[in-house]
């Protein structure tokens, strides 16, 4: 790919075919690529009010323009750290792995579990509304968060209501960290033909042969 190089030599086997997958093998994760160019914009006029938004201008070299924009939103803070109301682009309530930034773990693999939470829509980032509670005197020892989501519910299904997610995380001190997180879709969609796919998304055993790419949440 243009944004990726790599320090392997090529194959120098006489037999064509075997030349490309020795080249294919050796080359497969070698070198370096852009994962992420990020550009945060963020103020905060006052206490109660900020904005936030993170965009990630790695994504255009794999031509998805709609994924450049990560994170877009608004806070209101009626009782500074205590209660913040927030509206727009960010992240679902779910998982630690991904509400944390992912510059924290520049060089991990976050595995096929957190790959299939966010796959599914469990986590990761959506349009929605989230409130969110410290009742206790330090702020962070104890964060209630309940939000509302658009989830899978877009294009013909579309409604802003289509996940509810919450958490509860306590800290009590630096060095540990305690959370319970609950997301639930509010109602099952289906997509004949949806547009996010392709023929590699195409169901080994579909349920109408005439939508072999179709997709259902539930």
């Amino acid at each position: 790919y243009g944004d990726r190089t790599t320090f392997a030599e090529h194959s120098t086997n006489d037999r064509a075919s075997y030349a490309v997958r020795e080249d294919y093998l050796i080359q497969q994760g070698d070198g370096f690529a852009i994962n992420r160019l990020f550009l945060r914009v963020g103020s905060d006029p006052s206490r109660y009010i900020g904005f936030k938004a993170v965009f990630d201008f790695a994504e255009l070299l794999d031509n998805d323009p709609e994924d450049v924009v990560k994170q877009a939103y608004a806070s209101l803070r009626p009782i500074p750290d205590h209660l913040e109301l927030a509206f727009g682009m960010f992240k679902v309530p779910f998982s630690v792995l991904e509400l944390d930034a992912s510059s924290r773990w520049e060089f991990a693999d976050y595995g096929p579990a957190d790959s299939l939470i966010v796959d599914s829509g469990y986590a990761g980032r959506d349009l929605g509304a989230q409130v969110i509670v410290s009742p206790l005197k330090k702020a962070k020892r104890l964060r209630l968060s309940a939000g509302v989501f658009r989830g899978h519910n877009k294009d013909e299904n579309d409604t802003p209501a289509g996940t509810v997610a919450g958490r509860i995380e306590v800290k009590p001190n630096k060095h540990f960290r305690f959370g319970a997180d609950y997301v639930r879709k509010l109602q099952t969609v289906v997509y004949n033909r949806p547009f996010e796919t392709s023929d590699s998304d195409e169901l080994p055993d579909p349920p109408n042969p005439l939508y072999p790419a179709q997709k259902r949440w539930s």
